[in-house]
């Protein structure tokens, strides 16, 4: 029947014997199918497959690289990819502290070694642009490094340049240039968007920055980074006539401290409460110091704290700075009241007092 008649059957395997008049049964799955059809395929038992799904997920450097390109981007900066080599006679422009790797062979004069720093590429990013007309910038890179220490190193960075105007003059607003704060502004957006909590913005030195608008990045005493107004001089060299200001964190340094965790906060029902309170300290005491001293003393019921004032004059004395801070309290429990905080701006001021002999001008 069907052209195929059974001629030894086992345990394990059936032998038949196909007819000539069926030239279409040639292999094992052939002959299946006629068993099937005559058997009747609602006859055979079956099973659901259980195929194993396997979801990617990006590894903890995709997903930081991700959310940095999408965090900067969000502050319309724009992502740029410069060449990893670049000119040995331009590089000994910068006066960057890595010994470079040299190409035993390269193709071209002007790339013959490879880069120690992603801003000497983001320099020549910025003098191309303003040689094309373009002035207001703001862009970023993450890019490998690579440089000799014992052996030869390569790492991520991330770095980022910005110049220009924050916005044209118009008929009802001034014009406004990018300044150190405004670069301090993004970093800080960066770290508290990336759950970097505990960031100080620490005084130091590095010839490739302005002696006084540059500040080291440290997250619990350890540096992550540094940030500035590059040197005049250096931008006389390169022939670029206006101020930029540019940052770089080391990468690896941040896979190590990020934290990829999403953690939801309720919002609190209470309405909160705003105090403003003015620090009067000497010329050199660094505002983050103030700023740590309030939040020790204050705990978790401060949710926000921001500068909005920062005054100099001969009625607070020679040498002195009076910074005013808006401090913001609120309690999920319960609705706080002026009796709440007294206490807190009490110890606030008896700690500035004693520690950096400053005192409070003003508090409502």
């Amino acid at each position: 029947r069907g052209g195929f008649e059974l001629e030894n059957v086992s345990e394990k395997e059936a032998t038949f014997v196909i007819k000539p008049f069926r030239p279409d049964i040639s292999q094992e799955i052939d002959l299946i199918e006629e068993v099937i059809r005559y058997r009747g395929i609602e006859n055979l038992p079956y099973t659901l497959p259980s195929p194993k799904i396997s979801v990617f997920t990006p590894d903890k450097r995709r997903r930081l690289r991700k959310r940095i390109v999408n965090i900067l981007t969000s502050l319309s900066m724009d992502e740029v990819i410069t060449l990893s080599l670049l000119d040995s006679q331009y590089l000994s422009l910068y006066p960057i502290e890595r010994e470079p790797i040299k190409l035993v062979n390269p193709l071209r004069s002007d790339q013959d070694v490879l880069r120690t720093s992603l801003i000497p590429m983001l320099l020549k990013v910025v003098d191309r642009n303003i040689k094309m007309g373009n002035k207001n910038l703001m862009f970023f890179e993450i890019g490998k490094v690579f440089y000799k220490e014992k052996d030869f190193v390569e790492k991520e960075e991330l770095s980022g340049v910005i110049t220009g105007k924050i916005r044209e003059k118009l008929w009802m607003e001034k014009e406004k240039e990018f300044d150190f704060f405004y670069l301090k502004g993004i970093v800080s957006k960066l770290l508290d968007e990336l759950k970097i909590d505990e960031v100080e913005f620490v005084s130091g030195s590095n010839k490739l920055f302005h002696p006084f608008r540059y500040a080291v990045i440290q997250f619990k005493d350890l540096k992550i980074g540094e940030m500035g107004e590059i040197h005049p001089s250096l931008l006389e060299k390169l022939s670029i006539s206006q101020r930029v200001y540019a940052f770089s964190i080391d990468f690896e340094t941040l896979l190590d401290v990020f934290e990829d965790k999403k953690e939801y906060e309720s919002i609190s029902k209470f309405p909160p409460l705003t105090f403003d309170i003015a620090i009067v300290v000497s010329e050199d005491t660094p505002c983050g110091k103030l700023v740590e001293i309030i939040k020790q003393e204050s705990g978790e019921i401060l949710s926000d704290i921001h500068i909005f004032d920062l005054y100099r004059g001969e009625n607070i004395g020679h040498g002195k700075k009076s910074i005013g801070f808006r401090l913001t309290f609120s309690s999920k429990e319960r609705t706080l009241e002026d009796k709440d905080v007294f206490p807190i701006i009490d110890r606030i001021e008896k700690r500035i007092q004693k520690e950096l002999s400053g005192s409070l001008r003003k508090r409502n």
